[in-house]
């Protein structure tokens, strides 16, 4: 085995110090794409300068990264899922109801792992459709995916959202 010393705090030039610093400030710092991925995001907000919120503020006022988000949610990946969960809802009275909409139209197409994250709050048909989804025919749609569920920990909350969802078309 080599001989290893250890390096002490006072035998470490303070520029290097400042360098790494400098450095690992400039990664946090540095602009969001605006297609960026779901780990990128979650990788900003749990930074010790972002956190959540400063997130959700900011996916909500720059509109092309808004509408990205919104149509990944819209897919119902689980990774974009958690996204979610951590940005809804929004202070943005109009963006929270852009993600209520963005997780309803996840439903369809992951209805286990919407109902398992957001409860019966995903069945509520929203009033505007996010146009970066395809959400035609929603209230069919969603009671196909709903009666699909099958975990048992979802009973109670299929059944809340089965009744939600009604037999109007």
């Amino acid at each position: 085995m080599r001989n290893v010393r250890r390096i002490e705090e006072d035998q470490v030039p303070r520029y290097a110090v400042v360098a790494i610093v400098v450095a690992g400030l400039s990664a946090c710092s540095a602009p969001l794409p605006s297609r960026p991925t779901a780990q990128q995001i979650k990788a900003r907000a749990l930074s010790y300068t972002v956190g959540w919120d400063r997130m959700a503020e900011t996916i909500a006022t720059r509109e092309e990264l808004r509408a990205y988000v919104l149509s990944q949610i819209c897919t119902g990946d689980a990774e974009w899922l958690v996204i979610a969960q951590h940005i809804y809802p929004s202070r943005r009275a109009h963006f929270s109801e852009e993600l209520g909409s963005a997780i309803s139209v996840a439903l369809l197409s992951q209805p286990d792992k919407v109902l398992g994250a957001f409860g019966a709050r995903a069945c509520i048909e929203p009033d505007e459709l996010p146009a970066e989804c395809d959400a035609a025919n929603w209230r069919t749609r969603a009671r196909s995916a709903v009666a699909q569920v099958s975990a048992f920990e979802l009973e109670q909350t299929k059944t809340t959202c089965t009744s939600q969802l009604g037999t109007k078309p």
